[in-house]
């Protein structure tokens, strides 16, 4: 007669191995110790503080009152609207009827 097992027990043993498969390949991939991340993070932050200190203030001298690339489409957009309605408001005033 063939062994009589519980299929509970069995469905939860492979959900185990299974998910201790998946946790091995997580420590593979992702396992790094804080001293390692800790590390990590100083060169990065070193780098960015020696790019920092090696950064030129205004590349050109035309950009020197010129102010920030923001600030210049904020200026540009404003401008835009600013045409826009003064173009409708002269077709507004094209189509009105003079008075008599």
């Amino acid at each position: 007669m063939a062994e009589i097992i519980n299929l509970r027990r069995a469905r939860k043993q492979k959900e185990r191995a299974e998910a201790d498969k998946t946790a091995e390949q997580n420590r593979i991939s992702f396992g790094r110790t804080k001293a390692e991340r800790s590390l990590t993070n100083a060169e990065r932050d070193k780098a960015a503080r020696h790019i920092d200190g090696h950064r030129l203030t205004r590349a050109f001298s035309s950009e020197a009152d010129a102010g920030s690339r923001e600030e210049n489409a904020i200026k540009q957009r404003a401008r835009e609207l600013q045409r826009v309605g003064e173009a409708r408001k002269s077709s507004r005033d094209d189509n009105d009827p003079e008075p008599a």
